[in-house]
């Protein structure tokens, strides 16, 4: 009982840390979103995706119609 708790545990932080990306995304409202979340689930298996989304994701999102406002 207490291995399959432990097991079903690890399980769903594993599922949170590799969609940690994605959930960041999602929460900043990033322009990009799609393409992260794609990028996540399809590709963040292996590390180097993993790390390009997740920096992609908490990246400074550039505001365009700043040069447009003044």
């Amino acid at each position: 009982m207490v291995a399959k708790l432990l097991s079903l545990l690890f399980l769903i932080g594993f599922v949170v840390i590799y969609l940690l990306p994605s959930m960041i995304a999602i929460n900043r409202a990033h322009p990009y979103q799609a393409s992260i979340i794609v990028l996540n689930i399809l590709l963040g298996w292996t590390l180097i995706f993993y790390a390009i989304t997740l920096a992609w994701a908490v990246a400074p999102i550039k505001d365009n119609n700043y040069y447009t406002q003044h």
